[in-house]
């Protein structure tokens, strides 16, 4: 009924693994789009999101990197008319600049606003290591960290373009410039984020193991029992995280939903911070040399129909 997965402070990189690069994408052959306004960075609340319009009037689109917690990859969205004639549920292909991240993904039926239908997906927008591969949490170092995970905005220099094909589809170019400085800005408003949320950005660089649950499953069970019956009947299904801030003894001293997607008629009066903050155990986070301290962790749930 529902899938529950963590998506720990020292585990964003899980998503960054290494995918097949798409077929080269040639540029005469392709709607080619061209900036239309300045990067706009955008603080929010909760997250991080810097963005850039193209093209104008009926063909206005949007691209944005988007971020809800430190770590070396972001999600990435481009919605507009550009893309109209792509389809949900089939195979789409990505590539950063000539020398950057690469991959494919199936696209979901999403649409963003004024903007339109949309396509998303996760990268590290450069090149990730030629034998990477996703950690799951048997791995015995899924939880190790190096610090506060941060965008490679040095290796981003030289990437200014983003293209994307679907196949039956002309391809799509955005030539959005060095990306560079927005990573870097990016960078630092992930900082200024994590300080906002009451934790000194030079301790949490000094994190070698991220908070640890002990024992997920009665907060899983709660969860699951507190499936709204009215989204059951309806088949409502719904997709949101929640930030856990952890003390160094392991108390969870707040709890906050940062990101959320709803299907219509969603009920979300039994909120999923309260089994958390009731149920849920974490060990501490850790430093290189063992010493405990307090640190945060997110946390994702999805609500999903069984087929």
């Amino acid at each position: 009924m529902f899938a529950f997965r963590c998506l720990s402070y020292a585990v964003a990189a899980i998503s960054l693994v290494a995918a097949p690069h798409s077929a080269a994408l040639a540029e005469d052959e392709a709607v080619v789009l061209k900036p239309s306004s300045p990067w706009n960075l955008d603080y929010g609340e909760h997250r991080c999101r810097i963005a850039r319009t193209f093209g104008e009037g009926e063909n206005l689109n949007v691209f944005y990197l988007e971020q809800w917690q430190p770590s070396t990859g972001a999600s990435w969205l481009v919605a507009g008319p550009a893309i109209d004639g792509y389809r949900a549920g089939r195979t789409t292909n990505f590539k950063f600049g000539e020398k950057g991240d690469s991959g494919e993904f199936e696209m979901r039926d999403m649409t963003i606003g004024e903007f339109g239908k949309a396509v998303t997906s996760r990268s590290s927008v450069v090149s990730k290591e030629a034998n990477a591969v996703e950690k799951t949490v048997n791995d015995p170092d899924f939880y190790e960290r190096d610090g506060l995970e941060q965008l490679d905005s040095v290796k981003a220099s030289g990437i200014d373009k983003l293209s994307i094909s679907q196949n039956g589809q002309p391809s799509v170019i955005l030539k959005f410039g060095d990306l560079e400085k927005p990573l870097a800005a990016m960078n630092q408003c992930m900082a200024n984020l994590v300080a906002r949320w009451g934790f000194e950005v030079p301790e949490q660089e000094t994190v070698a193991v991220a908070p640890k649950p002990v024992d997920i499953m009665p907060v899983a069970r709660r969860i699951q029992r507190n499936y709204p019956a009215s989204a059951i009947i309806k088949g409502a299904q719904a997709d949101f995280q929640v930030r856990l801030n952890i003390e160094a003894d392991g108390i969870i001293s707040d709890c906050q939903l940062v990101n959320l997607t709803l299907a219509d008629d969603f009920d979300m009066k039994r909120h999923p911070c309260a089994a958390f903050m009731e149920l849920a155990k974490y060990e501490p986070a850790r430093t290189a040399t063992g010493k405990p301290i307090r640190s945060y962790v997110i946390q994702r749930i999805r609500y999903t129909m069984s087929d």
